[in-house]
């Protein structure tokens, strides 16, 4: 079962011609058991500045539609065309590092996030992101670092919990930790309660028995 999460950030109004549209971000992960968890990369929808020239408003928009149609390729090459023209637009880097992860090109991918948290620090989302490219290139501990840096700016960034606790489960076995965020992830409303209550009584007993061994 595919559970879709959907989450509208404020509108945001500055003055003096820096005022930026509001933002829809969506971001979606599976609701499968744990081992077969595909974690998907958040797409930022907020539109440039409005400062930027029309054009690159609208070439953005294109690229967004682009990844949602899952026309990768193609939006790779718009993406590209619009972080060489303007090199100062963090979220250009963002979605050209959710482009490349879709490819498989997880180095380029996490460059590019890198890049993007350079010009925005302080982005739950990217660092989200490259904690999830850093996972599938084996990165265990950096893609654990960047997953608590993401929970440390937005704490109830349920998608972060759920596969920071699959990280913690299946690959750095500390079900100490997985049961913690699972629990995080059901207190924020995400996922099948039943479904993820056995993962946590699987992972209990594994520490059970880990404590009755000699």
């Amino acid at each position: 079962m595919i559970r879709r999460v959907y989450w509208i950030a404020g509108i945001l109004i500055f003055i003096l011609g820096t005022m930026s549209a509001g933002c829809i971000r969506s971001s979606s992960i599976s609701s499968v058991p744990a081992a077969t968890m595909p974690a998907a990369p958040a797409v930022r929808n907020d539109p440039p500045r409005r400062s930027e020239p029309d054009g690159a408003l609208l070439q953005f928009k294109k690229g967004v539609q682009l990844l949602e149609n899952g026309q990768n390729e193609e939006a790779r090459l718009l993406f590209e065309r619009l972080r060489n023209a303007y090199p100062k637009m963090g979220i250009v880097y963002m979605n050209l590092g959710v482009t490349y992860k879709r490819l498989g090109l997880l180095p380029e991918a996490i460059s590019s996030y890198q890049r993007a948290l350079e010009i925005e620090r302080g982005d739950a989302e990217v660092y989200y992101n490259m904690a999830i490219a850093l996972r599938e290139q084996g990165e265990f501990r950096k893609a654990e670092a960047a997953y608590k840096t993401a929970l440390v700016i937005s704490p109830d960034f349920v998608d972060a919990h759920y596969n920071l606790a699959v990280l913690y489960d299946l690959y750095l076995n500390d079900p100490d930790d997985a049961i913690r965020h699972y629990q995080r992830f059901l207190e924020l409303g995400g996922g099948d309660s039943k479904e993820i209550q056995i993962w946590i009584s699987a992972l209990q007993k594994r520490i059970d028995e880990t404590r009755r061994s000699p």
